[in-house]
């Protein structure tokens, strides 16, 4: 099939995609972009032992929804998808009440449970005794966040479901600013830790009210009624969610457990260094994965019209796109990973900190981004109701992670930690496209050479980096303002240099040109 065709088959779709990922990439990255400018005050306020131990607690826990999530929130956005485009409002509606009954009596249990035994399980996970208190506390309030969002979030999927980004992304934008003032205003009157996660919990509670109220805005004929209460509708959407949870179990456990074996086993300050490196990986891992957003819904509706040929088209140009902005931002940050650190955090971490962080961000990036080139195929994975392939690599991740991890910490030692999440994250994605390639019958290799033209963009542009850096000699960094200065200038020249190549290698053909101009006059449109 010629390129020339492919515009004929994919427009309509990829108008949309593109609408919707750009309000996706833009609410997400404010906020991204303002919590991470936010953390070096937290850090100063708070403390390195609180904020690695206390506060850390609180990221896992409300950065592990997934754990307690079932599958049943992604399920929740994919069903909705395929019922509206099939117009059965009655469908929807029991979904919703099911699915949140269900959760609302699973978090109950989950919170008791938290309250009950929490401070055993702080104590077990390697949080010093005189700061049980603290860590309690942010431990049972992040749990209750979790419950809720969990709870409410068969609503909160109506818009997703419904591919109406453009709001959820207002709301989160706006939240998300709310958020970032509480925490100035708290931290600055010395409310300390407990301040900051009540308010948190209040944001939360706010971003919730917003979402569900538009939900109902939007689709009129949503009534959430006991009576439409499903046990059969429950089974179904467990059937679908429960391999996806599987997965989410061993995300959560590669993506969230190191840190706590870096408070375990190394203490709280080398688990803040540890959460400071993943938090600058997770970054520039955000960006690429923001092209995949918008995906789930529209990959629902393509299967339930069983135009299988789009699916295909989908991933082909999903996936190119993916590999290109993915090995551009996780090749700059290994690069100049120490600058980053230095910059970010400023006199918050001494020289050994800034080091340990930059190492630990030099050795995630390679798994991050092997994770990364997984993110078009999983998403249409979860769309065509393919969900046992990421069950596999969730049972494979169970087995494997703490082998590898305990493995690694004996005999590396702290930076084992790092090293094994890296080779997980690997083996997990070859052995999902592995997967995926057979469902989809397209060959594993053909995918291999995707990745060619990039790479070679990528030593071109890393080679002159590190050529340019030999020739300016950097001044020890003073401020946070020169070092910004310096960021700037090494992203310039590593952007050229990587952009160059793309083009002269003929990456792009005239299609991607064609749906780079529609993004850039989406911009200008709302720009005006």
């Amino acid at each position: 099939m010629s390129d020339i065709q492919i515009p004929n088959i994919v427009h309509p779709l990829t108008k949309r995609i593109i609408k919707n990922t750009i309000y996706n990439s833009v609410g997400n990255w404010i906020v991204l972009l303002l919590n991470f400018i936010i953390i070096p005050f937290v850090i100063s306020k708070l403390g390195l032992e609180i904020y690695g131990s206390a506060w850390v607690i609180g990221i896992i826990i409300i950065s592990s929804a997934g754990l307690v999530d079932f599958g049943i929130g992604s399920s929740s956005v994919k069903y909705i998808a395929e019922y509206n485009a099939k117009k059965q409002f009655g469908e929807i509606n029991s979904l919703i009440i099911t699915s949140i009954f269900f959760y609302a009596v699973f978090g109950l249990v989950l919170l008791i449970v938290i309250i009950l035994s929490g401070n055993n399980i702080l104590m077990l996970i390697g949080v010093p005794n005189h700061l049980i208190s603290e860590a309690y506390f942010v431990f049972v309030i992040a749990t209750s966040i979790l419950v809720i969002l969990n709870t409410f979030s068969p609503l909160t999927s109506v818009l997703a479901g419904l591919q109406r980004m453009d709001i959820t992304n207002l709301i989160i934008v706006a939240t998300g600013i709310l958020n970032i003032t509480q925490t100035v205003i708290v931290l600055s009157l010395d409310f300390g830790v407990r301040g900051l996660i009540i308010g948190s919990l209040f944001i939360n509670l706010i971003s919730i009210s917003l979402l569900s109220y538009w939900s109902f805005r939007i689709l009129p004929q949503l009534k959430l009624s006991i009576s439409n209460i499903e046990w059969e509708k429950f089974k179904q959407t467990w059937r679908f969610g429960i391999n996806l949870q599987i997965s989410r179990i061993s995300q959560v456990i590669v993506f969230q457990v190191d840190k706590i074996f870096a408070l375990s086993f190394f203490g709280p300050a080398n688990a803040a260094f540890y959460e400071i490196g993943v938090k600058v990986t997770t970054l520039a891992r955000s960006i690429p994965l923001m092209l995949t957003s918008a995906l789930l819904p529209v990959a629902s509706e393509i299967d339930a019209k069983k135009e299988d040929i789009k699916i295909n088209l989908l991933f082909d140009r999903g996936s190119k796109y993916l590999i290109i902005v993915g090995m551009f931002f996780l090749g700059f940050i290994f690069l100049e990973s120490k600058l980053i650190v230095q910059t970010w955090v400023g006199k918050s971490l001494d020289e050994t900190g800034i080091m340990t962080a930059s190492i630990i961000i030099k050795i995630l990036v390679f798994g991050y981004f092997m994770n990364t080139l997984t993110a078009i195929a999983s998403t249409i994975g979860a769309g065509i109701t393919r969900t046992d392939l990421e069950r596999n690599v969730g049972i494979l991740a169970l087995i494997l992670s703490p082998i590898l991890t305990f493995t690694f910490i004996y005999t590396i030692g702290y930076n084992g930690i790092a090293l094994s999440t890296m080779l997980m994250l690997t083996i997990g994605a070859f052995y999902y496209m592995k997967q995926f390639f057979s469902v989809i019958k397209k060959d594993f290799f053909t995918y291999i050479k995707m990745l060619l033209k990039p790479l070679i963009s990528l030593l071109i542009a890393s080679s002159i980096i590190v050529i340019v850096q030999l020739f300016i000699v950097q001044p020890e960094i003073q401020t946070r303002f020169e070092g910004l200065l310096y960021i700037i200038l090494y992203f310039l020249i590593f952007m050229f240099s990587y952009i160059m190549p793309i083009i002269f290698l003929g990456t792009l053909d005239e299609y991607d040109k064609s749906i780079i101009k529609a993004i850039i006059d989406k911009l200008k449109s709302k720009s005006i």
